[in-house]
């Protein structure tokens, strides 16, 4: 920051010098100020080391060349009531998408049952929204909304037992933040055109097997039985 003063003085001007410091900081450091380009005027620069949050103090001290040298302070009070000026500390825009954290679920996933999807989506300026997007046995793309608990993390969408059939499960994560630059993440990396996949099976009846013969035989069996024991009252009746 460059400082300019005029200064004046019948009988001559001797040296004028600048003393400035960064606000909360302890004394002031001083630098000679040379004359301008003007009639008159003196500057300095503030070097921008100094030039920081939350401001500057500064003044301006000259002596003339009179035998016994007068001085004059701007303003008057001096280092105890210096000029200031404020000094905003620049927004570095935020251009960093959320992160989003996805473990594949484990297990058997079955047709016509609720498939829930959870990642865990962070972002410095906080996150505004988030979606599952999906694809079902080579079908076409939806999406549904993402919730997560107040505070946490953690969020979780749910693809509907309806729409959940037998084949290839596709699907990706897309976040976006909060920031004036609605920053958005996807998860995998190059999502859409990349995407993660699940396979999804058609649910079997359980069978319990038990002595060689599942429940399903039980019925043919009693009758089989009974056939054979009226066989042999039968034989036995001929050879009395």
């Amino acid at each position: 920051v460059v400082v300019t003063a005029t200064v004046t003085d019948a009988s001559g001007v001797g040296t004028v010098t600048l003393f400035y410091r960064t606000q909360g900081t302890s004394g002031f450091t001083s630098v000679t100020m040379a004359a301008g380009a003007t009639a008159d005027t003196y500057q300095a620069t503030i070097p921008a080391a100094a030039v920081a949050s939350p401001g500057v103090d500064y003044y301006v001290e000259a002596l003339d060349q009179a035998a016994t040298a007068n001085k004059t302070v701007a303003p008057t009070a001096g280092p105890t009531g210096p000029y200031t000026f404020t000094v905003d500390v620049p927004i570095t825009p935020d251009t960093t998408p959320p992160a989003i954290v996805h473990t594949p679920p484990e297990g058997t996933l079955y047709a016509g049952q609720a498939i829930t999807l959870a990642a865990t989506i962070t972002d410095d300026s906080g996150i505004a929204a988030a979606v599952l997007h999906y694809q079902v046995a080579g079908g076409i793309w939806n999406t549904v909304d993402m919730t997560a608990a107040a505070g946490s993390s953690l969020w979780n969408g749910v693809i509907p037992a309806g729409e959940v059939l037998a084949g290839e499960l596709r699907y990706y994560f897309e976040a976006r933040d909060k920031s004036a630059q609605n920053n958005i993440g996807r998860e995998p990396a190059g999502a859409p055109s990349a995407s993660r996949k699940l396979i999804v099976v058609e649910k079997t009846g359980d069978t319990k097997s038990g002595g060689g013969c599942d429940a399903g035989s039980t019925g043919a069996l009693i009758p089989t039985l009974l056939m054979m024991v009226l066989a042999f009252a039968a034989l036995r009746r001929r050879t009395v």
